[in-house]
């Protein structure tokens, strides 16, 4: 019964904890199906991202791809509006400088009399038409669209006077707005017809000036080529005809051929206002590109945030799903560890059940028995009490036995229960020595990966010490080395400053000297002059050379006579003033003193006009000076700063960022003081050029180079082997920048870089193919190409290709084979 009751404990203990486990494995496999909601939504949201993050990326792309191209018209608007800006410059200077006229229109335009300020201007400027019509007027009117216009009520007798008066002897052709040209314009065009066009019907002008224009221009005809001019002249003898090219056949048969690449005036002035408009469009179009472009890439810096969220999103997702799957496996492994623990537990409870079914049919058995004994002994205790009497020694004797068998009866029982409760208590620790040897196996492999990772960790941290160590090392020597450069930069700065101040001392030191030798060669030359003009007044006053006075016999009476000097020369002055009274009343009267009176106020009067002259011309040239000085300080800075600007996009271009800057040593005198050049490539703390490397200088020096080029744009250059010190990296972006100017100037590269002769529409070289001998070689690059491309069946790159020469035109990287290769 102790057993069955044992086992009866055990199953409830199994049983509760079964229960125990099978609501965990509930609770295990409600966290598994959140797990996996939480999956599936991660991954969701992630697939959602990622096709948004595609979307943004296709809009990047397309929107990259638009801004490239508007960043390549806007190069080649931007091309285009310098090239037009130039060209337009060009002929407004050649109109301001009034190049191309002659020595009497210039006179006349630039004269400043008042005759010339009836001039209304010249022909040629008051006359509007297309190009095609221009080339035309240029080639009928020629040098009588120098034709001077005057616009005013002056009569012609009195303008023609004040003309020849400014001209100075020079030719000049003048008409006045107001002459009477109607008889000049009368014919009766009904004698042309239809068809036939004259040359004053396509021009357009004032009204005022029509008369001149159809004067000039009524007369001749416009025909569409040569053979129509012949006809028309046949058909109407009396006029001249010209063509749309330019050919003039005048009535008398003479036939006059246009320049080539020769604009006249009208056309030059037609093509500055068709530049004008041009330019104006261009800036336009330019303003407009800008702003798209601008747009574009705020759009694209948008999309680029939104796509780095995404990503951002994403990322976090990824590690939701993640963690998530984490914990799924770990739930999965509990839910396991839990089934596993519940397949014992049962197999226990079976144990337990089929042990009390056992234990109750025992004890239905001995139950029984018990009635079959308790049976036996009534009968037995009937038959006893019979004879109790006779067994009452004996019943105390039974009762004692009895009493004893109680008593060893308890003491079976407690035993088997203690036997039971050891049994438990062995399966429990058996059991729970299991879970710790597993718990044992899986610490031990977990400290032998600690321990691992310790070792690894522990090897890296000496590493890592060993590095931090000579970083440190490092850092210090750097550190001693860079405060003994800054020592030496502050030591340099101050020596140089030391030395400007001297250099500046030493200036204002050369100019007081300068100006004190001047003023004692002034000094000396009124000294010389004054020493001429005593001796004059001596040979005049005594008729005789100072260099013949009886200096030395004057000191010796001087002696003698123990006389001072000042009182010897009173009395020097005294004599002298005697004797000149003397000789003044002794002398004759000049009766000649009158007119050369006259003369030499004359002469001081001319003298005095040609000082006051050359002391208005000074004071003319010195304000000319002051105004070139001023002018020269403006220009200097508009293309300093331009030149700064560019050298700071040319250098982002070169280096793909980084700053750059070019400054003045002294910006108080800017004409004289040097320019320091600042380059900071990115990624790199330069204070110095001296620090850059040797392709970094070369790219700096190009970008200056491209900065002065850009702001001075010359339809040709050359360059000699300026990308030898870089490598090709670096030669690429050179050939990039270089490209972007190749569109509006040509250049002559020297180079040996294979990189930038592939880039070249053409390849020149000289080759030696026998000793002494050198032969020039010309390579087309497209021709080149289309060749390989024809013969590649036949022929390799790496194939030796020869020229009509012999010699090799390529060699085994594609590059045309020439010593010193120029493009």
């Amino acid at each position: 019964e102790g057993d069955l009751r044992g086992q009866d404990a055990i199953r409830e203990r199994r049983t509760s904890e079964d229960l125990e486990n099978r609501k965990q494995q509930s609770e295990v496999e409600i966290q598994i199906e959140d797990h996996e909601v939480r999956i599936r939504e991660a991954h969701a949201s992630e697939h959602e991202m990622m096709l948004q993050a595609e979307t943004l990326r296709f809009e990047i792309g397309c929107r990259t791809d638009i801004l490239g191209g508007a960043r390549k018209k806007l190069t080649e608007v931007r091309g285009e509006l310098e090239s037009s800006h130039g060209r337009l410059q060009l002929l407004k200077d050649l109109e301001e400088n009034l190049e191309g006229l002659s020595k009497g229109t210039q006179g006349m335009l630039n004269s400043e009399a008042p005759a010339a300020g009836d001039i209304r201007g010249l022909l040629a400027r008051l006359i509007e038409a297309d190009p095609e019509t221009a080339h035309m007027v240029d080639a009928v009117l020629g040098r009588i669209l120098e034709t001077v216009v005057f616009q005013g009520r002056t009569p012609i007798e009195q303008r023609i006077r004040a003309v020849t008066g400014i001209l100075e002897g020079e030719a000049v052709n003048f008409v006045s707005l107001e002459d009477d040209l109607k008889a000049h314009t009368s014919r009766e065009h009904g004698k042309l017809p239809a068809d036939v066009e004259t040359l004053a019907a396509r021009v357009n002008c004032e009204r005022l000036c029509r008369p001149i224009v159809d004067a000039l221009l009524d007369e001749v005809l416009v025909a569409k080529d040569l053979k129509n001019a012949l006809e028309l002249r046949k058909s109407f003898p009396g006029h001249r005809v010209v063509t749309t090219e330019g050919h003039v056949i005048e009535p008398w048969g003479a036939v006059k051929i246009p320049a080539v690449n020769k604009s006249g005036l009208v056309s030059r002035q037609v093509e500055m206002n068709h530049l004008k408009d041009r330019v104006a469009e261009l800036s336009s179009d330019l303003e407009e590109v800008s702003q798209q472009g601008d747009s574009l890439e705020e759009s694209i810096a948008a999309r680029q945030g939104e796509l780095q969220r995404l990503e951002r999103e994403m990322s976090r997702s990824k590690l939701e799903a993640e963690h998530a799957l984490g914990e799924r496996k770990r739930c999965r492994e509990t839910l396991k560890r839990i089934s596993d623990r519940r397949s014992s537990l049962k197999v226990d409870i079976q144990k337990a059940e089929q042990l009390t079914s056992e234990l109750k049919t025992l004890k239905d058995l001995a139950s029984q028995q018990l009635a079959d004994i308790d049976a036996k002994k009534a009968q037995i205790v009937s038959k006893l009490e019979s004879s109790e009497k006779a067994l009452e020694p004996l019943a105390e004797n039974l009762s004692l036995l009895e009493s004893q068998i109680q008593a060893k009866s308890l003491e079976a029982t407690r035993a088997q229960e203690r036997i039971s409760s050891d049994w438990r208590e062995q399966r429990r620790l058996a059991d729970e020595m299991g879970q710790r040897l597993v718990q044992r196996e899986r610490i031990l492999k977990d400290i032998v990966s600690e321990q691992n990772q310790i070792d690894l960790s522990i090897e890296d941290l000496k590493k890592l010490d060993t590095e931090e160590t000579r970083l440190q090392t490092e850092l210090a020597t750097a550190s001693e080395g860079r405060n003994e450069l800054d020592v030496r930069l502050n030591s340099a700065r101050s020596t140089r400053g030391q030395f400007e101040k001297k250099v500046k001392e030493c200036r204002v030191r050369g100019d007081q000297i300068r100006e004190g030798r001047e003023s004692d060669l002034l000094a000396e030359n009124e000294c010389k002059v004054r020493i001429e003009g005593i001796q004059e007044k001596i040979k005049e006053d005594l008729e005789m050379d100072l260099e013949e006075a009886p200096v030395e016999e004057w000191r010796a009476l001087l002696i003698e006579e123990d006389e001072s000097s000042e009182d010897f020369s009173n009395r020097l002055r005294s004599d002298y003033q005697s004797l000149q009274d003397r000789i003044r009343r002794n002398s004759n009267v000049n009766l000649q003193a009158v007119e050369e009176l006259e003369t030499e106020e004359s002469r001081f009067e001319e003298i005095t006009g040609k000082i006051e002259d050359l002391t208005q011309s000074r004071d003319l040239i010195l304000e000319a000076i002051a105004t070139l000085d001023d002018q020269c300080r403006t220009l200097f800075h508009e293309s300093f700063e331009k030149v700064r600007g560019h050298f700071q996009e040319i250098f982002s271009l070169m280096f793909n960022g980084g700053t750059a800057d070019l400054k003045l040593d002294d910006e108080s005198d800017p004409l004289e003081a040097g320019i320091e050049v600042i380059a900071k490539p990115p990624g790199k703390r330069i204070s110095s050029l001296r620090l850059l490397s040797g392709g970094e200088r070369a790219l700096t020096a190009i970008s200056v180079i491209f900065a002065l080029f850009k702001t001075r744009p010359s339809p040709f250059c050359i360059l000699d082997e300026v990308d030898a010190p870089l490598d090709e990296q670096n030669t690429r972006r050179f050939v990039r920048v270089l490209q972007e100017f190749a569109q509006s100037s040509q250049f002559l590269v020297i180079t040996h870089s294979r990189v930038t002769m592939a880039e070249a529409e053409r390849l020149y070289g000289v080759t030696m193919e026998e000793q002494g001998v050198s032969r020039r070689v010309v390579v087309k690059i497209d021709d080149a190409e289309d060749w390989m491309s024809t013969n590649a069946d036949e022929y390799k790159v790496g194939d030796r290709t020869k020229s009509k020469g012999g010699k090799s035109i390529f060699d085994r990287g594609g590059s045309a084979v020439a010593s010193d290769p120029v493009i």
